[in-house]
């Protein structure tokens, strides 16, 4: 099994802001439920030159998907949580709001020094395994509030895994940092 952090690689490709300064929250999630009270903000490209891929968010918190990309992993997006719209010069992106919540990291092993935690990338994460939710993308509160998204693999069959699912789409603008493999 494998974890990984999940993020748009905003540097090289397009990606969304709000049109209306006081209004950038509402690209962000902590993981609660918006779908009741969603209202999608005008967004916009600040950057239209850059590569245009198939994710269009600039934080780690949330996915906003193309109409290509949700064709691809709407099974993914579904158990992970909301799929809500979000119009763009007439086509309608997928604001993609994770909501499945896990305590899946063994802090005591990842953290065995709580007076002197490491740097977030000097970490050597720990997971329980039996923690994984069957929603292979889901938030960690106890880790950063519930702000990034994380990837489990691992637990179906390797060509039905996200990331083979993404890669032999031909999706881009993903990034996938490994946090922590069982086989380390």
């Amino acid at each position: 099994m494998n974890v990984f952090l999940v993020r748009t690689d905003s540097d090289r490709y397009q990606y969304f802001q709000t049109a209306r300064d006081d209004e950038y929250r509402r690209l962000m999630s902590d993981g609660d439920p918006l779908g009741a009270s969603w209202s999608p903000p005008e967004v916009y490209a600040p950057y239209p030159r850059r590569q245009q891929g198939d994710f269009f968010s600039a934080s780690s918190d949330v996915l906003i998907a193309s109409p290509r990309a949700v064709g691809a992993l709407r099974p993914f997006f579904e158990q992970a949580g909301e799929i809500l719209p979000l119009p763009y010069k007439g086509v309608e992106y997928s604001f993609i709001n994770v909501t499945v919540k896990a305590d899946a990291l063994d802090m005591d092993k990842t953290y065995p020094d709580k007076a002197d935690r490491p740097l977030f990338h000097e970490t050597r994460f720990v997971f329980r395994p039996d923690h994984f939710p069957a929603s292979t993308l889901f938030k960690m509160p106890m880790l950063d509030g519930g702000a990034s998204i994380y990837l489990w693999e691992g637990g179906r069959p390797a060509d039905q895994e996200f990331r083979a699912v993404y890669e032999r789409a031909g999706l881009q603008g993903l990034v996938f940092q490994e946090l922590w493999s069982d086989g380390q």
